[in-house]
């Protein structure tokens, strides 16, 4: 009986031994796993953050977008004529006054006429373009 009880003892103190190693080996893991880890929270909030902001200015920005759009296309809608009707009222005094043998720029009002029609044509042109560019977007 001795030598079973000795046995015995021998295989009660290697699981304990065994136990230690076991309970050694997991601190030693949560100790790398800490040191490892212990800034990743802070990243993931600040990266949390930074996507909560900018997702909100980014949707406000979209809003601002659209509304602009749609004034700039009201403008070219409700503009369009303005540059129309000016050439039209151009080229009709310029070939009045040639009819009559009148110098255009002696009319009254021409150059100025002459002057709202290019900056119309011209911002109407620009706005057209970059209008047709965004909304491809």
């Amino acid at each position: 009986m001795n030598t079973l009880q000795n046995v015995y003892n021998k295989l009660a103190n290697k699981t304990e031994l065994a136990k230690h190693e076991v309970n050694l080996g997991i601190v030693q893991d949560i100790s790398k796993a800490t040191a490892t880890y212990k800034d990743i929270p802070n990243l993931l909030k600040n990266s949390n953050d930074a996507l909560v902001k900018f997702d909100k200015e980014y949707r406000q920005a979209l809003k601002d977008f659209v509304s602009v759009k749609d004034s700039s296309q009201t403008n070219l809608s409700k503009y369009k004529d303005a540059y129309e009707t000016t050439g039209l009222l151009l080229n009709k005094t310029k070939d009045a006054s040639q009819n009559l043998g009148l110098n255009v720029n002696d009319i009254p009002n021409f150059k100025e006429l002459e002057t709202l029609h290019t900056n119309l044509v011209k911002n109407y042109t620009s706005l057209k373009a970059t209008f047709d560019k965004v909304n491809k977007l």
